[in-house]
């Protein structure tokens, strides 16, 4: 009787088995969400262009004036001017260590002269405005993949490529100059009412930067980059026989998104 009755408690043991065991589910291992180092990446930067004129700007009239500014050789008086830089960038990678990187932006660049004592020509600047389109090809020279998970260091790159003055927007010359007739001081300043003068710019861009995950798709860009110009700001058709150039330098931080 007591073997039987063992049995039988047996049998409904391990038929219990089962349905104990669907009652407690098991549990998965906690989800831990990362960015790919191979995502594409989409953000915004900006600021600050440093300008250095080379070669001779040449001699325009300004304003109501009657006489030409006459031309200023950017060797002996040319400076270094400030603007700015705004874009969209687009990155996207071929591997963890090389990438194709696009962007659409708003240059402007301003270079100044200094005056001239010996024949009276005061100083000036000169400011243009553009829609501007690069390409180029960043490599990375670290990329911590274990960073994707998280924040801290991600990439530290280097990129070069082509930036191009796909149009110009504005344009501005402003020089001192003294009133004729009351001998004060003013400031003449006159602009080119169309982009007829303008040349599409063409430079080769060469940069470094980094980027920093705030979170795991949030990252901060800092860059500084160079542009050598490959052609002349103004167009032989309209102004012959000037090669005025400029050459940006640029620094700029940016915030963008790691998919």
């Amino acid at each position: 009787m007591n073997l039987r009755l063992y049995t039988l408690l047996g049998m409904v043991a391990v038929l219990a088995i089962p349905a104990v065991a669907q009652d407690r589910p098991l549990r998965r291992p906690p989800v831990v969400e990362s960015a790919s180092p191979i995502g594409v990446y989409l953000g915004a930067k900006g600021g600050i262009v440093a300008s250095s004129p080379r070669r001779v700007f040449p001699s325009i009239i300004i304003g109501s004036s009657t006489t030409g500014s006459g031309e200023i050789s950017s060797a002996q008086y040319g400076q270094v001017g400030t603007g700015n830089r705004f874009g969209v960038e687009l990155t996207i990678p071929f591997s963890e260590r090389v990438a194709l990187t696009t962007e659409l932006g708003m240059l402007t660049w301003v270079t100044r002269f200094a005056a001239n004592p010996s024949t009276g020509r005061p100083a000036s600047r000169f400011d243009v405005q553009s829609f501007n389109v690069t390409g180029g090809i960043m490599v990375n020279l670290l990329n911590d993949t274990s960073a994707y998970r998280d924040a801290g260091l991600r990439t530290v790159y280097l990129v070069g490529g082509i930036d191009i003055g796909a149009g110009h927007i504005a344009n501005r010359f402003e020089s001192l100059a003294v009133d004729s007739a009351t001998s004060l001081v003013h400031t003449a300043d006159g602009s080119f009412t169309s982009s007829d003068p303008f040349r599409n710019l063409v430079a080769l861009r060469f940069g470094a930067g980094t980027r920093y995950a705030l979170s795991t798709h949030f990252e901060l860009q800092g860059e500084v980059a160079y542009d050598y110009a490959l052609n002349s700001v103004f167009s032989r058709d309209v102004i012959p026989d000037n090669d005025f150039a400029v050459d940006n330098f640029m620094f700029r931080v940016g915030l963008g998104y790691r998919f």
